[in-house]
């Protein structure tokens, strides 16, 4: 976010290229690692560190943390899209350019 905010308030083109790259990248950095916790936790369930709850709040924390998940791994996908209908490549450092 910081790097898209700051992009705002720079003048010169050059850098404001390199800011939205580095924005892009981290983003999607970001959404990759996302799902890769996603599949650890799924491989390897976590203990349960909270006392024994009523029904309704393990079923409200559980939908709670799929809603965030869900929230977390869409919004580099959206940036993606967006990036995408806009006629820009997204392109990851050591991997190369993203398919349009």
């Amino acid at each position: 976010f910081s790097l898209g905010l700051t992009r705002e308030w720079i003048d010169d083109k050059a850098a404001r290229t390199l800011l939205l790259d580095d924005h892009r990248a981290l983003g999607l950095l970001i959404g990759s690692l996302a799902i890769l916790r996603l599949a650890v936790r799924s491989r390897w369930s976590m203990a349960h560190t909270w006392p024994a709850l009523p029904t309704w709040q393990r079923w409200m924390s559980a939908w709670l943390q799929i809603a965030m998940y869900g929230l977390l791994m869409s919004l580099p996908m959206l940036g993606w899209c967006l990036s995408n209908a806009r006629g820009s490549a997204v392109s990851l450092p050591l991997i190369g350019p993203l398919p349009m």
